[in-house]
């Protein structure tokens, strides 16, 4: 229990510098900032942005943080020094099993060694399934990460009115990509529905 302990309560450090490293840099970027110059309040950027594009390294680490702590406990454990008798550590069963290297029963070090290994992968496995599953990009873009050096893609935008004549579609099958460095101008007369592409994209 003392062990026990004492990795939870040393363990939340890396997490905690983590979130903090990813909100300061997050609340840096255009689009945060560009939601609070529209009036975006705190929970707007939270929930909106900070929130989901927080959650890939989070959990990440997270995953990675769990096989952490049972590789540490199984070593403490091998040494001696963790989990003793008469409660199960995979540790403790490695240590055991080392007096039957030299009887022809190595395969008592094998198991609890195997499914230490198999544990910590099956964790990193499961991290990057759900790093890709909470992606705002991967989800956006249909299972299809963005390009780095592609600032904006639109595809196929409509937007249409309620009046009292019926529905208006004022803008419909609009397609355009903005990378970086680049300058995109929208033209036409007037009525054409610039505007209202330019309000929609915002």
């Amino acid at each position: 229990m003392p062990m026990i302990i004492a990795l939870v309560a040393t363990g939340w450090i890396g997490m905690a510098r983590l979130v903090r490293g990813q909100v300061l840099q997050l609340k840096e970027q255009d689009y945060v900032q560009a939601s609070e110059a529209l009036g975006g309040g705190m929970l707007w950027k939270l929930r909106k942005h900070l929130i989901p594009n927080t959650m890939g390294p989070i959990l990440v680490d997270l995953t990675l943080s769990v096989p952490s702590a049972i590789f540490a406990e199984a070593t403490l454990s091998f040494w001696g020094l963790g989990i003793s008798a008469p409660m199960a550590s995979w540790g403790s069963m490695a240590n055991d099993a080392l007096t039957g290297l030299f009887t022809g029963a190595g395969y008592q070090l094998f198991i609890p060694a195997f499914l230490i290994s198999l544990t910590m992968f099956g964790f990193n496995v499961f991290g990057d399934g759900l790093r890709d599953a909470l992606d705002p990009q991967l989800r956006k873009y249909g299972g299809e990460k963005m390009d780095r050096n592609q600032l904006l893609e639109v595809r196929d935008l409509r937007v249409s009115f309620r009046t009292y004549a019926g529905e208006v579609q004022a803008v419909r099958g609009i397609n355009f990509e903005l990378g970086k460095g680049e300058c995109i101008g929208i033209v036409g007369e007037s009525g054409c529905g610039k505007s209202v592409t330019s309000q929609s994209i915002m």
